[in-house]
């Protein structure tokens, strides 16, 4: 990792930590701000648009009139969906209800109230300070709800049901790719692992926000002002995660780390501001708009050049499918958004992202079997490597490097085998009666040592075997034992197959591996030398 890579690691760590702590008082601030709101309770919804008498005075004072009708039975509640900043509602001349929230902390779009007993015939007016917003456009009233209580609230949940679907969707998706990470962790590369870590983040993240950004949380608790703070910060930092995603993807070839760290600063710059209050949230939100279309368009801009270059093609034409999905469905909501503030734009988004997030899945899992088959043939190769063909053995290969890094101790021992009169079987019976001595001679040395160390086949008729923490009377009881398996077996074969052994067990006062490995060479020569006499 280059100087640069280092400073900018260090960099993020503290955009991160610093994240976190601001993020820990703007909660802290949103659950103790005063709550308006009731709780919802389950019910059937059958929503009535009311008909609003509009006057304005010279002081720019709006007043929105509507007359309840006789004919409303029940208990009544209000809804009103809108952005005004403050407003004052009034049911016959008498105040039942103010918001005020100029820097818009509370970030509340929804309003509802149940209503007092026996409204039915009274006149409810709303009156607020005509206001624009950043772009210059008077802000209306939004959408009005009035009808029996059970049949708003019904139709409040099923309007919002999508959020609380999406987020149960989201969660057990991000859930299952976490598990399946953390559970294939060793078969991964690093890359891949952080890939699929953080597309577990993103798809959890999201689903936080699509749920936080809706009014399902009415139905859950009053302190909707937290909710609203979430919502706002997972939506800025959600994008970070799939940039991470993807640069884990395709490393140095997709140049966006500057862009994640765009999104840190600007969701530290929101925490900050959510806390101090400079300026309106809903201004804040801006940045991470223009941001998200900034980063749909040069990371389109990246994989399109790979694509071209040859490289990765299977990767990026699933993200390519993704991003266009994602890009038409979320500048149709900003779109959307910023011409009418109370619209239906959270459709469109969560629509786009569950595309874009079963394209990312689809990815991942291409991405996780390509690299377990590529691991699959590694290992193949690596055992092919270090294993003899003929016997299944280690090879010398494997034994020279376990014998290079390995650092024994005390109880170590090597056992030197040597099929005697290898040339003569070969010259008077044949190679295959030659092949057929070197491969019982290892069926012996596995059966007896195959379970205590590791056995290797280092030349034509040379076998060793590596013990550790043995003892000198095991070793030849399992000698004697190797020998009388040997000499039964020869009694019913043609020919007598004889091995010499010899082994030296490392007594712990400063001997080398090279110096045991020619003591026990030296030992196994000698009973070849007894064995040849006899």
């Amino acid at each position: 990792m280059n100087k640069e890579s280092r400073f900018q690691k260090k960099i993020y760590s503290g955009l991160w930590i610093l994240l976190a702590l601001l993020s820990i008082s703007a909660l802290i601030k949103a659950y103790s701000a005063v709550s308006y709101m009731e709780p919802l309770s389950y019910g059937r919804v059958d929503m009535v648009n009311g008909k609003w008498e509009i006057t304005e005075d010279a002081q720019g004072q709006l007043r929105y009139r509507y007359l309840i009708g006789e004919e409303e039975k029940g208990t009544l509640r209000f809804c009103m969906k809108t952005y005004l900043p403050e407003f004052q509602l009034f049911l016959d001349g008498k105040e039942i209800y103010s918001f005020s929230d100029r820097k818009g902390t509370e970030g509340r779009s929804l309003h509802t109230l149940r209503l007092p007993e026996g409204a039915q015939g009274k006149e409810l007016m709303i009156q607020t300070k005509k206001t624009k917003d950043f772009m210059g456009k008077s802000k209306d009233l939004g959408k009005t709800y009035l009808g029996e209580e059970s049949e708003v609230v019904i139709r409040l949940f099923w309007d919002n049901s999508y959020a609380l679907l999406f987020g149960v969707i989201a969660a057990l998706a991000s859930l299952i790719m976490l598990c399946f990470s953390l559970f294939f962790r060793r078969r991964m590369q690093v890359n891949m692992f952080w890939a699929m870590i953080n597309l577990s983040a993103f798809i959890f993240i999201t689903g936080l926000w699509v749920v936080t950004d809706s009014e399902i949380l009415l139905f859950l608790t009053s302190k909707i002002s937290g909710g609203v703070y979430v919502s706002f910060l997972s939506f800025m930092i959600m994008p970070i995660f799939l940039l991470r995603f993807i640069d884990s993807l395709f490393g140095k070839r997709m140049k966006i780390k500057w862009l994640y760290g765009l999104f840190l600063v600007n969701g530290v710059l929101y925490v900050f501001n959510y806390i101090f209050e400079f300026v309106s949230q809903y201004l804040t939100l801006a940045p991470a708009h223009i941001l998200c279309v900034c980063s749909i368009v040069i990371v389109m801009k990246n994989i399109f050049e790979i694509r071209k270059s040859g490289e990765k093609q299977e990767e990026t034409e699933q993200l390519i499918h993704g991003f266009v999905f994602l890009a038409v469905f979320v500048l149709a909501a900003l779109v959307l958004f910023y011409m009418n503030p109370v619209s239906p734009y959270a459709y469109l988004y969560c629509i786009g992202i569950a595309i874009f997030i079963f394209n990312l899945i689809k990815l991942a899992v291409f991405k996780f079997y390509e690299q377990l088959e590529e691991n699959a043939s590694s290992a193949a190769y690596r055992r092919l490597a270090y294993t003899d063909v003929m016997t299944g053995l280690g090879n010398r290969t494997a034994f020279i490097e376990e014998h290079a890094k390995e650092r024994f101790g005390k109880g170590t021992a090597y056992i030197l085998f040597d099929v005697n009169n290898l040339k003569m079987i070969n010259d008077q019976y044949g190679h295959q009666m030659g092949d057929l001595a070197i491969v019982t001679a290892a069926r012996y040395i596995r059966e007896f040592f195959g379970s205590k160390g590791r056995c290797f086949r280092i030349g034509g008729d040379e076998f060793v075997v590596i013990l550790k923490e043995s003892h000198d009377d095991e070793i030849k009881i399992n000698l004697e034992r190797f020998r009388n398996r040997m000499e039964n077996e020869n009694r019913n074969r043609n020919i007598d197959i004889n091995i010499a052994a010899g082994y030296a067990v490392m007594s712990g006062d400063g001997e080398t591996e090279e110096q045991l490995f020619r003591r026990a060479d030296a030992n196994m020569y000698e009973e070849k030398k007894k064995m040849k006499k006899n």
